[in-house]
Formats: structure tokens, C-alpha cells, sequence
């Protein structure tokens, strides 16, 4: 295979291109030798090439690596192309050393298949992974976001791809502090240090939260406030002001309330375990009004206020065509669309565009339920097309897709309502991925359900599972995160495994192979926390942070400036 692909080659024209990066390092050149061009990787997008030159010399076959002089490089980039590329079982091509996000408009797709630190970037407390966007939060309340922004899910007033961190100067100091971030598929969702809740990015299914108008079920690429109805953090009465968009938020002196400790978020499609230790909110100790938990999903978000007593409210919004909002219905209750033409055949999706209260969950016997409302909320997280709730009493609910059987009631029936989760009532974390949900023991064990067709479950095999199974000889786990198709675990001691799906080297373990069964990672120590995204993994070690896995356009690795 090697020799092939570097005869090939020898003799043909490289083509280099440029893509977006949710990894965060600046810009690597990752492709495809096929009949004698370098090709993007990206399924479904067609990359843009940039160079052709006529071929690469000194070329050789030994373990793999390529190198040369890069005669026929233009001199802009003959820096940039430096020896020991790497050559894969794959066919991919990987420039090792480059320096191309020296280099404006210089942009290709990148796979680390191994975690890379993001030099220069530092202070970090929190971080979450979306689709193809990272979303990064420092000790001073500044937040970052850099990969792939379609949608403007990066909060930057564009649809560019940003392949370094970079700002969201509306909520960042001096002009505001953000304290919580999650992120969706292709929104975002930010608190600030004055409670108040700002999305970003694709909004046509209402996951933004800012009304069902056809100007509200657009794309918004800056950050948005959104109003949760009786929520005032004041402590006044609410009154019934509407959403605006910000160029400038109140600012404030007071920092966030975890700045001082590292957070990651589970996603995915993203999970959320927020910036908020769950330890804060007891309803034994007095709070001013407060929001507690945000997670963002598929097409959904999720919302949890917390009052002065320590009793929370659930707000759920977006997309409820699976009854993921646990609102007691598939449908909607609001006038969706402007249609230029009446007389054409209308559909109007099940979608929330505004804030609503989940107002019980269920607790289900033989004959009957029983119903209670969800006023002790540890943790919060959103999948796809499922949510799932964790109270402070260690039960779990779940509502939305169970196409795969990921709500872990043993049946593949959707649920509108927020079901308890029957059999546990130890569980300290929970994480939902894609078509799986993970929860975390407070023995530290681990429970997988749903699709185990990539080994994202944990045991062994690719079997998909309708019951909750304790992932075997894993122990001392104290975080979960769970990706599209892989799930990451974090370890007591500082150490990380992964499992699932490794096409794109999410996993981190140095290669691109599925794994049905924890794998650690090697050389990764000292974690503090973990994120898991689409096709993608970051991780938090003392302040830093490092990314591996799809970047779809991320890379170099070397000096790091933040842009504002």
C-alpha cells in the first residue's frame, strides 16, 4: 500500500486544499493520494483546491515517511511543506511540521489521530465540543470558539471557519464574563456572569429560543438573549421584555462562579454538565436566582434555573419532532412560518421556539405513574434527538428518540415525557451521544445503552443494547462524555479511555481503528476534564488544552496568537 501511493505520488500532481477546524492548532494539510491528486477526506463536501505543482521529490518508503526539498512548492509555501510527512496505512497525507496557519487563506482538513496541546492558549476552566465547533471558556470569563461556523455557531458575526481560538468579544471581558457554555449540532449556548442566556447559530428549528417568526428561525451569528419566562435573576418579577440581539452585554466584575475549577461538557451531538459543580445547588443553602445547567443538542436546548431555595426549573426549546423536550407532546404550540404562498402544501415541523417549562417528570409503575416535578436537577444533558435529567437523589429520566433503545427503558418506543430510568439510584453523571447514553455510578462504574454498532458501549462488541450494562473491569471512572459514536471516560488518577468509533482518530490511541472496549490512552495524564464532539475529542490538562480527531481543517501546532 505504501509503495504504491508514493509511486503515485512520484508522479502526479499535488493538489493542496482548504477546509475548517474544530481542533483548534491552526492548519495541517491531511488528504487522499487517489489517481494522482491529494484529496480532501471531508465526506460530502468538496474541498478547494489552492496549489497544483508537479510533483515531490526525494521521495522514500521507509516506515512510511516522505521527504524531500519541496523544489516545485511556491516559495510561500516551501516553509511551510517541511520534511517527515507522514504516510498512513490509509493513503492520508500528513505534513508533520507545517506552518501553513502562518500563511493567510491557507486552510486544509486534519485528523490527529493522537491528542495535540494548542500551544499558547492557557487559563482554561471549561470547554465543550459541537458538531465541528469547540467552544473554550478561561479563568477570567473570556470565552473562545474556533472550527467549522456554517451557521455562526461560533458567535463571531460571520460564517467563517475559524481555525485558532478566537474571541466572542460580545461576551468577553471587558464587555461581560461568561460562566457556562454549551455546545449543539450547530448552535451554541452561553450564560453570563449576570445570569442571563445567549445563543448562537442554526436556528430553524427553534433551538435558539428567540421566538417562531421567520425572522427568529434563521441563522443568528452573534450571540442572542434569550428570556425564560418567571426567570428573573434579580429576584423581581419577571416582566415580559423580548429578545434582542447584543452588541453589548452588561458588564460586570464579578468572575464566574467555577473560574477557579476545570469543566468539560459530553456531547453530543454534546452533553453539558456546565460550569456548575453540582455540589452548589442544595436546597439546604440560599441562592440568588440562578442558571444552573445548560445543554445543547441535536436541534434542542436545554435550560435549568435554580431559585433562592435551591429548587430548580427545567426549560426546554427547539425541535420536538422525538418528544426530546419532554413537554408531554410531539407537537407544536406556536405559528411556525411565513409562507409567501398560502395555497402550497405546508408542514409545520414539531419545534418550540420559545423557552417552555418541563413541568414533571414520570415515574412509572405496572399500572399507573406517578409524576413529580423536576425541582433537584444535578445535571442536564442533550443528544440528538434525546435529553436526559439527572436529580440530585442519583435517579435518571429520559425522554425522546429510542430508536435505538437510548432511553434505556428497554423498548424502542419514543417518550414525550421525562421517564425515570428503572434500577438505579446511585448514579452521579450522565452523557448523551448520538444513538447511546452513558451514566456514571457514584462507585465509579460505568452503564451504556442504546447503538453499540461502532463498540461506542463499551463491551467488547458492536452489539446495540436496550437495557443499561455495567461496562465490565471499569473502575474509578469520575466523568463520561459520549460523542456522535464514541465515548470518552475520565479517570480519578488523571488518565483517559476511549472507546467507539475511531475512524477519525477521536480516540486518540494513535491509529483509526473502531475499539469495542476501553482503551487508555497513552502518555495522557493529568485530565482534568473531557469533551466529546461529533468526530472529535478535547481534553483539559492544567489550564491547557488538547484536541484530537476530526478537525475538518485545523492545525499547526505551533505559536498560538488569539484573534479578536
Amino acid at each position: 500500500m505504501h509503495s504504491e501511493i508514493i509511486a503515485l505520488l512520484c508522479v502526479a500532481q499535488t493538489t493542496v486544499f482548504k477546509g475548517t477546524g474544530p481542533l483548534g492548532h491552526g492548519i495541517w494539510i491531511n488528504g487522499i493520494a487517489s489517481e494522482g491528486t491529494v484529496y480532501s477526506p471531508v465526506s460530502g463536501y468538496l474541498p478547494e483546491r489552492l496549489h497544483e505543482a508537479p510533483d515531490s521529490r526525494h521521495v522514500k518508503n521507509e516506515a512510511g515517511y516522505i521527504s524531500g526539498s519541496h523544489a516545485h512548492i511556491p516559495s510561500e509555501l516551501n516553509e511551510a511543506v517541511r520534511p517527515n510527512t507522514v504516510l498512513t496505512e490509509q493513503g492520508r497525507v500528513r505534513f508533520a511540521n507545517s506552518r501553513l496557519a502562518d500563511i493567510p487563506q491557507r486552510r486544509s482538513q486534519i485528523q490527529f489521530n493522537e491528542p495535540h496541546e494548542i500551544v499558547g492558549l492557557s487559563n482554561v476552566t471549561g470547554i465543550d465540543a459541537g458538531f465541528y465547533h469547540t467552544l473554550v471558556l478561561q479563568a477570567d470569563g473570556t470565552v473562545l470558539s474556533f472550527g467549522y461556523s456554517p451557521f455562526g455557531q461560533l458567535g463571531h458575526n460571520d460564517t467563517h471557519h475559524h481555525h485558532r481560538p478566537t474571541i466572542i468579544t460580545v461576551l468577553s471581558p471587558p464587555n461581560a464574563r461568561t460562566k457556562l457554555i454549551a455546545a449543539g449540532y450547530y448552535h451554541s449556548i452561553l450564560v453570563d456572569s449576570e445570569n442571563q442566556v445567549w445563543t448562537f447559530g442554526e436556528g430553524s428549528r427553534g433551538q435558539l429560543g428567540i421566538g417562531t417568526d421567520a425572522s427568529n428561525l434563521t441563522s443568528k451569528l452573534s450571540p442572542i438573549r434569550v428570556v425564560l419566562k418567571d426567570f428573573d435573576p434579580t429576584g423581581s418579577s419577571n416582566s415580559s421584555s423580548t429578545n434582542s440581539s447584543s452588541t453589548n452585554s452588561s458588564s460586570t466584575n464579578s468572575s464566574s462562579t467555577n473560574s477557579n475549577s476545570e469543566s468539560g461538557h459530553s456531547n453530543h451531538t454534546n452533553t453539558s454538565d456546565v460550569l456548575h459543580a453540582p455540589s452548589n445547588h442544595t436546597s439546604d443553602v440560599q441562592h440568588a436566582p440562578a442558571i444552573s445547567h445548560i445543554a445543547g443538542g441535536g436541534a434542542h436546548s436545554l435550560v435549568a434555573t435554580v431559585d433562592a431555595t435551591g429548587a430548580h426549573t427545567l426549560y426546554a426549546f427547539g425541535s420536538n419532532e422525538m418528544g426530546q423536550l419532554g413537554l408531554g407532546d410531539m407537537e407544536s404550540h406556536d405559528t411556525i412560518y411565513d409562507f409567501d404562498d398560502i395555497d402550497a402544501e405546508q408542514t409545520t415541523p414539531p419545534i418550540r421556539g420559545i423557552p417552555e417549562k418541563v413541568l414533571q417528570l414520570k415515574r412509572e409503575w405496572q399500572f399507573y405513574s406517578v409524576t413529580i416535578p423536576p425541582s433537584e436537577i444535578r445535571q442536564i444533558s442533550a443528544g440528538y434527538y434525546h435529553s436526559v435529567v439527572l436529580l440530585k437523589n442519583g435517579h435518571v429520566y429520559t425522554a425522546g428518540d429510542a430508536s435505538m433503545a437510548q432511553l434505556g427503558h428497554g423498548e424502542f418506543s419514543n417518550r414525550d415525557f421525562f421517564t425515570r430510568v428503572t434500577g438505579f439510584t446511585d448514579i452521579a453523571s450522565v452523557a448523551a451521544g448520538y444513538y447511546h447514553t452513558v451514566l456514571l455510578r457514584s462507585t465509579g462504574q460505568v452503564l451504556t445503552v442504546g447503538a453499540g454498532f461502532h463498540g461506542q458501549l463499551g463491551h467488547g462488541d458492536y452489539i446495540n443494547r436496550q437495557w443499561f450494562e455495567e461496562i465490565p473491569n471499569i473502575t474509578n471512572v469520575k466523568e463520561i462524555a459520549a460523542g456522535q459514536y464514541h465515548t470518552v471516560l475520565l479517570f480519578q488518577n488523571g488518565s483517559v479511555a476511549t472507546f467507539g468509533q475511531g475512524t477519525y482518530g477521536q480516540l486518540g490511541l494513535f491509529d483509526n481503528e473502531n475499539r469495542p472496549a476501553p482503551n487508555v490512552i497513552p502518555g495522557l495524564t493529568n485530565i482534568s476534564a473531557i469533551a466529546a464532539g461529533y468526530r472529535h475529542t478535547v481534553v483539559l490538562r492544567q489550564g491547557k488544552v488538547l484536541t484530537f480527531g476530526n478537525g475538518y481543517g485545523a492545525a499547526s501546532n505551533e505559536d498560538f496568537q488569539v484573534q479578536q
